[in-house]
C-alpha cells in the first residue's frame, strides 16, 4: 500500500505542476482529465512513469513487467484516485505478485522532478515531501516497495485531499444504486428468486452493490414485515420491500 500512496502523491504533484496549482487542491477530476491527456502524447504513460520512478528512486523501473503494472494506474487512476482521497472512493488493498527484487530501494530525489522526459525540471512542493515524509513515518520507513507492510502508527484520514471543489461532487447512492445483499448466511433472505425463505434478523452485516459491484457495508436496523431498514455510515438509511417494492 505504501507504494501506490507513493505514486499516487508523485502522480498528484505531476498534475498540479501542469495545472500550477497547490498538490492539495488537485480533483479527481483533474486528475482522469491529464490521464485521459497523456494517451494523446506517445509514448505519454510510459515517459510518466519513467518519471516517477526518477522522483521515487532516482532510476528508471528494472523490469519492464514493473513499468506496465504502474502504467495501469496511470492509464486507469482510480486506484491512485482512492488512495488521495478514500472517503469518496473505495481502495482496493490487493498487493501485486512482485517481490523486493524486482523493485529497487527507495531514494527520493527532494530537488529535481519531471513530468516527462523533454521538459524543464522542478522543485516538488513542500507539501508534497512532507506527505511522502509522512508515509514512510508511519509505514515505519519501508526500504522497498515489496518491503514487509507493518501496521501503520496511526491513520490520518484525507492526509492529501483535504477538500474538493464544489464542481467535483461525489456519487450520492441512491434507492436505485442499490441490491441489498445479506453476508453469508443470510444471502437468500431478500431479493431475488429464491426457494429459500429466510428472514432478515436486526443486526446482521447487508452489502449494498452498485452494479453488481460492493459499495457500502450496513446493519439491519429494523424488521417490519416484508420490509427491512438498513442503516448505513453516517445518517443514511435505506427500506427494502422483499416482496419487490423499494422505499
Amino acid at each position: 500500500m505504501h507504494f501506490r500512496k507513493l505514486v499516487a502523491i508523485v502522480y498528484r504533484e505531476f498534475v498540479a505542476h501542469v495545472l500550477s496549482i497547490s498538490p492539495h487542491c488537485v480533483t479527481s477530476e483533474e486528475i482522469l482529465v491529464y490521464s485521459a491527456s497523456l494517451r494523446l502524447k506517445r509514448n505519454g504513460q510510459a515517459d510518466t512513469v519513467k518519471c516517477i520512478f526518477q522522483a521515487l528512486f532516482q532510476t528508471n523501473p528494472v523490469y519492464q513487467e514493473v513499468a506496465t503494472y504502474v502504467a495501469a494506474w496511470i492509464r486507469n487512476p482510480e486506484p491512485l484516485i482512492g488512495v488521495l482521497n478514500s472517503s469518496t472512493h473505495r481502495i482496493n488493498n490487493k498487493l501485486p505478485n512482485f517481490t523486493e527484487n524486482d523493485f529497487q530501494s527507495y531514494n527520493i530525489n527532494r530537488y529535481s522532478w519531471k513530468v516527462c522526459s523533454s521538459c524543464d525540471p522542478f522543485t516538488p512542493s513542500q507539501h508534497t515531501l512532507a506527505d511522502i515524509d509522512y508515509i514512510f513515518e508511519v509505514y515505519h520507513n519501508p526500504v522497498n516497495p515489496m518491503s514487509k507492510i507493518m501496521t501503520p502508527k496511526r491513520r490520518r484520514e484525507n492526509y492529501v485531499v483535504e477538500s474538493q471543489p464544489s464542481k467535483y461532487i461525489p456519487h450520492q447512492p441512491t434507492a436505485e444504486d442499490f441490491h441489498l445483499q445479506p453476508c453469508c448466511s443470510c444471502s437468500a433472505a431478500c431479493g431475488g428468486p429464491s426457494s429459500i425463505d429466510l428472514q432478515p434478523t436486526v443486526g446482521i452485516p447487508v452489502l449494498a452493490t452498485s452494479k453488481g459491484e460492493p459499495y457500502l457495508a450496513g446493519i439491519v436496523a429494523s424488521v417490519e414485515g416484508e420490509v427491512v431498514t438498513v442503516q448505513f455510515p453516517g445518517e443514511g438509511s435505506y427500506k427494502w420491500d422483499c416482496e419487490g417494492s423499494n422505499g
